[in-house]
């Protein structure tokens, strides 16, 4: 969760602030209204970097989740078409199916 702070306590407590700054984003405001948004140079490159590490997970469940969807279309009509031509050669060999 983000640290908010007055702007006061960024030159009462400068140490805590920039402590806070260097785990999370910390908000300085000015009588209570939002005014600024401080954080170490590092802190938001690790966030830029999970949110793209999160991003491609994202894509790789979602094309893992296609390819299995892909798969189990194609089996599906596999069987169906096996079905069919096992009907097909029944009829051919017998006559009608019953039920036909």
């Amino acid at each position: 969760m983000d640290a908010i702070y007055p702007a006061t306590a960024f030159c009462d407590h400068p140490r805590e602030v920039k402590q806070a700054a260097r785990d999370r984003l910390v908000r300085i405001t000015e009588n209570g209204n939002g005014a600024y948004a401080f954080r170490f140079e590092e802190i938001f490159q690790r966030e830029v970097d999970d949110a793209v590490e999160w991003a491609l997970y994202v894509q790789r469940v979602s094309d893992a989740h296609l390819a299995l969807r892909q798969t189990q279309a194609s089996e599906m009509k596999r069987t169906a078409q096996s079905h069919l031509l096992w009907a097909v050669s029944l009829e051919t060999r017998s006559g009608p199916v019953s039920g036909s």
